[in-house]
This record gives C-alpha cells, sequence and structure tokens, in this order.
C-alpha cells in the first residue's frame, strides 16, 4: 500500500476508509486503532496525516468514538515527530483483539 499512499491527502483518505469500514462492519470496532498502528508501522500513513485526521480530516461516521479510540496514538505521535517508528511503536501497544473480544463478552 505504500506506494499507494504517497500524499498527505492520499493518507487521510486510507484512515477515513479503515474508519468507515469499522464503522460499517462493528464486529471489527474495536480493531480500529490496532489498524492505525499497522498502517502506521508500514510507513502507509504518517505522524501528520494521524494528527490531521484527529484534528480535522475525520470522517462524520463515528467520529468522536474512533478519534476517542486513536487518542493514545495521537498523543505519541504528536511527542514523538519524526523520531523512529520503533520507538514509536513500543510507546503505544493496544491490546491484543483477543483481550478486546473478552472484555466485550463481559458486558
Amino acid at each position: 500500500m505504500e506506494p499507494f499512499c504517497t500524499t498527505a491527502k492520499a493518507q487521510v483518505a486510507l484512515i477515513n476508509t479503515a474508519q468507515v469500514y469499522c464503522y460499517t462492519e462493528t464486529r471489527i470496532i474495536k480493531a480500529f486503532p490496532q489498524i492505525l498502528k499497522v498502517l502506521y508501522n508500514e510507513d502507509c500513513i504518517s505522524d501528520q496525516a494521524i494528527i490531521y485526521w484527529a484534528q480535522k480530516g475525520a470522517s462524520a461516521q463515528g467520529k468522536g468514538h474512533f478519534v476517542k479510540a486513536a487518542e493514545p496514538l495521537v498523543k505519541v505521535s504528536s511527542f514523538y515527530g519524526m523520531r523512529d517508528v520503533e520507538s514509536r511503536s513500543k510507546a503505544y501497544d493496544p491490546p491484543p483483539l483477543t483481550v478486546l473480544a473478552s472484555s466485550r463478552r463481559r458486558r
């Protein structure tokens, strides 16, 4: 996907596509932060794209939920700026999907 996300506009569009998909497929809604992390770690999206998306570019569909869910990654992106990807990856590690799924059953 990296060759297709060379512009900031394309990166924000990719984040919005993931957001809308997670919104429509409610069984994976909690995986959104992990999806962002993978896209970020694979250099498909940048710090700036994540920050812009959270501040101005998020799709209206579930915007509050998704921005709040991604808040830790947004904070780390803001803090680290252009430092190397490995240190940012260690700073934000969302829980595995199995933990998310088990916490949903308790509710």
